[in-house]
């Protein structure tokens, strides 16, 4: 097993929140695709587009416990979700040097 975690704003680029119907949603298909999801916190940062654009988010932090063969099926899920949420990039991290355990 691997270990994603990714950022998904609380907030569009235009500031406005992001409806709570919509993380319910995206919650749904994670737990459907992937059995579950752990939101890790609230997280803030900041980064600089290829255009010098700076931008600042407020984010869940996400993380799954998942097979490696199904990681390709998450990058493409989440390259979705930049529509649905308006987003120029979402960050993505995967562990796959972890000892994941369910007891």
């Amino acid at each position: 097993m691997i270990k994603a975690s990714f950022y998904l704003p609380e907030y569009f680029n235009t500031g406005r929140p992001v409806p709570e119907r919509v993380m319910r949603r995206i919650q749904d298909e994670l737990i459907v695709r992937w059995g579950g999801f752990t939101i890790a916190g609230t997280v803030r940062g900041a980064w600089r587009d290829e255009d010098g654009r700076v931008y600042q988010d407020t984010s869940l932090k996400f993380e799954l416990a998942m097979r490696a063969e199904d990681l390709d099926d998450l990058r493409a899920y989440l390259r979705g979700l930049k529509d649905v949420l308006q987003q120029k990039a979402i960050y993505l991290e995967v562990s796959d040097q972890v000892n994941i355990e369910f007891l």
